[in-house]
């Protein structure tokens, strides 16, 4: 047997055994001594919720054979999943995250994010994820609004920038000498490629 599978099904031996004794300790509390069940709840689920064998020796030491011949009924053992998934379940009702009806509609939770009904077990990743993926989306469109609004009012700028550039008049005798000028210029760089071709 390959050992992940082996470690997996003795964990689930221990969990099944933390189980029973749990049940056990609670019906007999509640039958025996339903005053001091609190008290008892809390030391079984604080102080001695990993090592629950050294709180059964204390409690045969303190009730003898009341409590070691004690036996409760058929016992249903839940899976550390189904657990979970009832753990989770209650905090959602805690925290008034899940409704009563909602408790009640084949104990599936609505996401908060999409709306969409899952298992409990399943409900906290998914959500998880979806609160991810929306806020990866909200970044984009912000991203994406301001690219927009950054282009716009490049082209906003450009467009007061050719509103303003004004329009100069030039008089005819300015506008002759500024051809002249421009023929200089044009035969200056004819000379300039003749001069490079012969060097060549």
């Amino acid at each position: 047997m390959d050992p992940r599978e082996r470690n997996k099904l003795r964990r689930e031996k221990i969990e099944k055994n933390r189980q029973r004794f749990r049940i056990k300790v609670e019906t007999f509390y509640k039958e025996f001594y339903p005053d001091k069940w609190e008290v008892a709840r809390d030391l079984l689920f604080c102080k001695y919720s990993v090592n629950f064998k050294e709180f059964n020796v204390k409690l045969i030491e303190k009730y003898g054979d009341a409590f070691k011949n004690y036996k409760v009924g058929d016992v249903k053992v839940k899976t550390a999943k189904e657990l979970q998934a009832e753990r989770v379940r209650q905090a959602a009702i805690l925290n008034g995250e899940i409704s009563e009806e909602e408790e009640e509609n084949n104990g599936l939770s609505a996401c908060n994010n999409c709306g969409r009904s899952f298992a409990p077990d399943r409900i906290v990743k998914h959500e998880d994820i979806c609160m991810k993926r929306a806020e990866r989306n909200a970044a984009k469109k912000t991203n994406t609004m301001n690219v927009n609004s950054v282009v716009n009012q490049k082209d906003e700028v450009q467009e007061e920038e050719e509103e303003e550039e004004p329009t100069i008049e030039f008089t005819k005798e300015e506008q002759s000498e500024i051809e002249e000028l421009e023929e200089q210029l044009r035969q200056l760089k004819m000379l300039k490629a003749r001069k490079q071709q012969a060097r060549k």
